[in-house]
C-alpha cells in the first residue's frame, strides 16, 4: 500500500457565515444536500479503511488504535497510544479520530478490496466539523456489489450544525456483451437533517450507466435523477415534487471518458425532464431544460422556473466550457457560486457561477494556508451563467478553496484534489 492518506474534509467555519437564504440558494441546497453528505460519508469510510491498512502495515498486524502522524513529505509514523481509538494527525495540524466497534471483511487483499467487501460500525470525529456514527457494509456477489451506509450524528455545513439520520444504499453492476462493456450504478438516499434554523427531508435517487462500444470507439454516459426532497426554514418550505431528469452524453476520446467528461448530446430522444417546485405546499414553479436538446451540442442546462419570475440554474448537465445562458427563460436574477464538479477531482474540475449584472469577476484558488495558487479569472464578464475548468495537474493532493468576488458579492467553497 502506498504510504499516503488524503484528508478529504476540513472545517469551513473560518470561511463562511450564516446569512439569509435566497430562493435560489434554498433550492440549490435541497438539490445538492444529499450529494454533499454522502460524498463526505464515502470519504470518511475510505479514509478510515486506509488508516487501518496503514497502521496495520507499519505494525505488521491488524491495528485499529494508536496515532498516525504525517510529516511535510507525506511520510507517516505510528505510535501505539491511545489504546481506544485511531487518530490521524496531518502535517497541516488537522486531525481525524476513529473509534471502531465492528470492523471485518475481506482482508486478504488491498484496502481497495476491503472497501468493496466489509462490515463496519464506527464513529468519526473532526473538531468543528463532524461527529458521526457510520454503519457501513459492502456485499459483493457474482455480478454486483451492494453498499449500505447508515449515518447518524452531527455535521457542520456553512456554520450550521445539522443532526443527521440518513440511510444511503447503492449498488454497482458490470457486464460485457459482444463489443459493449457497461457498468451501472444505482444510489438511494433517504432521511433527515435538522439544524436550529432549517430542516431537510431527503428522498433522492440517482442512476448512472457507462458504456463503451469497442467497434465504434465511442463512450457514452446516461444519468437519471429523481428528487422529492424538501426543506423548511422558519415558516417557509420548499419541495421538489416528482422531479425526474434523464440526460446522456458521449465522447470518442478515452482521456475524456477517463476524466468523466461526456459532453456531447448523442441521443436527444432519451432526454427527459419533469416535476415541479412547491412553496408552502403550493405549486410554485416547474423543472425544465433551458433550451431544446440537439444532438452534437453540449445541450441545455437544468433550470427551475419559478412563479416569482426567478429562474434558478440547478445543474449545467453536459456543459464543460465557458458559456452564458442563451435562452430567455434562464435570465439570472441572483449571484451564486456552485460546488465544483467533479469533487473530489483529478486533475481537472469545473467551477460554475451565475451573476445577474456585468462586472469584474475575480475567481481565485487557495491552499489551506490561504495562499493563492491560481488566479483563474480576473476580467469583466457579462451577466449570465459561466463555467470554467480548473486544472490542478501541477498541485499536490489536498484541500483547496475557491473564492469569487464580483460587484460586492463574495463566496468561498472547498474542493478536494486526489491524485
Amino acid at each position: 500500500m502506498k504510504n499516503q492518506i488524503y484528508l478529504f474534509i476540513i472545517s469551513l467555519l473560518a470561511f463562511t457565515s450564516i446569512h439569509a437564504q435566497s430562493e435560489s440558494e434554498a433550492l440549490l441546497n435541497i438539490f445538492n444536500f444529499s450529494n454533499n453528505v454522502t460524498a463526505v460519508t464515502n470519504d470518511v469510510v475510505s479514509v478510515s479503511i486506509d488508516a487501518v491498512w496503514l497502521a496495520s502495515e507499519i505494525m505488521g498486524t491488524t491495528t485499529i488504535t494508536g496515532t498516525l502522524n504525517q510529516n511535510a513529505n507525506n511520510y507517516w509514523t505510528y505510535s501505539a497510544s491511545p489504546s481506544d481509538k485511531l487518530i490521524l494527525i496531518y502535517s497541516n495540524g488537522s486531525s481525524m479520530e476513529f473509534v471502531f466497534t465492528t470492523i471485518y471483511g475481506y482482508d486478504e487483499g488491498s484496502a481497495e478490496d476491503f472497501k468493496n467487501s466489509h462490515t463496519m460500525d464506527f464513529t468519526t470525529y473532526i473538531k468543528d466539523y463532524l461527529n458521526l456514527r457510520i454503519q457501513s457494509s459492502a456485499t459483493p456477489s457474482s455480478d454486483k456489489t451492494n453498499y449500505v451506509k447508515k449515518i447518524s450524528g452531527t455535521y457542520i455545513e456553512f456554520a450550521e450544525t445539522y443532526t443527521l439520520d440518513i440511510e444511503h444504499t447503492s449498488d454497482t453492476y458490470y457486464y460485457v456483451s459482444g463489443s459493449i462493456a457497461m457498468s451501472e450504478f444505482n444510489d438511494y438516499i433517504v432521511g433527515t437533517a435538522n439544524s436550529s434554523s432549517k430542516s431537510y427531508t431527503l428522498n433522492d435517487q440517482f442512476y448512472v450507466s457507462l458504456a463503451h462500444n469497442s467497434n465504434s470507439g465511442t463512450f457514452a454516459r446516461s444519468k437519471n435523477r429523481w428528487c422529492n426532497s424538501s426543506s423548511t426554514m422558519g415558516n417557509t418550505s420548499y419541495k421538489f415534487d416528482g422531479m425526474r431528469i434523464n440526460w446522456n452524453g458521449g465522447t470518442q476520446f478515452a482521456d475524456s471518458a477517463n476524466a468523466g467528461i461526456y459532453n456531447i448530446v448523442i441521443d436527444s430522444h432519451q432526454w427527459l425532464v419533469e416535476g415541479s417546485v412547491l412553496k408552502n405546499n403550493q405549486n410554485y414553479g416547474s423543472i425544465e431544460f433551458s433550451e431544446d436538446v440537439i444532438n452534437g451540442t453540449n445541450g441545455p442546462y437544468l433550470i427551475a422556473v419559478l412563479s416569482s419570475g426567478e429562474t434558478v440554474i440547478l445543474n449545467s448537465l453536459l456543459n464543460p466550457i465557458i458559456t452564458s445562458i442563451k435562452n430567455e427563460k434562464a435570465i439570472v436574477t441572483n449571484y451564486f457560486l456552485e460546488q465544483n464538479y467533479p469533487n473530489p477531482f483529478n486533475p481537472s474540475t469545473n467551477i460554475s457561477f451565475t451573476i445577474p449584472e456585468t462586472g469584474v469577476v475575480k475567481l481565485n484558488i487557495y491552499n489551506i494556508l490561504g495562499e493563492v495558487v491560481s488566479e483563474l479569472i480576473n476580467e469583466n464578464l457579462e451577466a449570465g451563467f459561466h463555467q470554467y475548468q480548473f486544472n490542478a495537474i501541477n498541485l499536490p493532493s489536498g484541500i483547496y478553496f475557491y473564492s469569487i468576488s464580483v460587484n460586492g458579492f463574495t463566496k468561498v467553497k472547498k474542493m478536494n484534489l486526489i491524485k
